[in-house]
């Protein structure tokens, strides 16, 4: 009898937005995400960008959908706006990179910048 002794990789927690489309991000989890990124993209009429990845962290997923459903727009896309941004939990909007989240939709019309 075989016994396998490898321990299973964890999934990382990542959020990603639309390049042109601003106003929406998304949480999701990942073992690989170069091949997600490229899955999602590839069912996308819009540019994505990977806003960042937390290490490790797949299993937060849940907690910051319950955390944002309020903003829920479908499935694991959120309305990116400064009220969902501001809800997301302190533990992971202070490692977000400054300015991260394009969060000024005012100033996006159909999704060109004016």
């Amino acid at each position: 009898m075989l016994i396998n002794t490898s321990k299973k990789e964890p999934d990382h927690l990542y959020f990603i937005q639309m390049e042109e489309a601003p106003y929406y991000f998304k949480i999701g989890r990942t073992k690989n995400i170069e091949k997600r990124l490229k899955q999602l993209q590839t069912g996308s009429g819009v540019k994505l960008r990977l806003v960042y990845l937390f290490e490790k962290l797949g299993h937060k997923e849940k907690y910051l959908h319950e955390e944002l459903n309020r903003w829920r727009q479908s499935g694991e896309w959120f309305a990116c706006n400064r009220y969902s941004v501001g809800a997301i939990p302190t533990e992971f909007y202070e490692k977000l990179p400054e300015n991260s989240l394009i969060q000024d939709n005012n100033n996006w019309v159909m999704g060109h910048k004016i």
